[in-house]
């Protein structure tokens, strides 16, 4: 008896393929890679800001400079 409903259980089971797997597996490796680009994005969005912060800086102390020797900037 027990047999029999092992026997069933298997046949009543969806059987998975191996494109299936590779399709899951894909997937799965895809979504990894838009992680990781997402990230990376992240952190070249902080280098950018972080290089304007010191552009303004830099503008800022050339103009202050320009004021106090009486240069004219433009």
């Amino acid at each position: 008896m027990a047999l029999v409903t092992v026997s069933v259980a298997a046949c009543t089971m969806p059987m998975v393929d191996s494109s299936e797997i590779s399709q899951g597996e894909l997937m799965l490796q895809l979504s990894d890679a838009l992680n990781g680009m997402r990230s990376e994005n992240a952190d070249l969005q902080e280098q950018i800001d972080s290089l304007r912060r010191v552009v303004v800086r830099q503008d800022s102390l050339l103009i202050r400079l320009a004021e106090a020797t009486g240069v004219p900037l433009r």
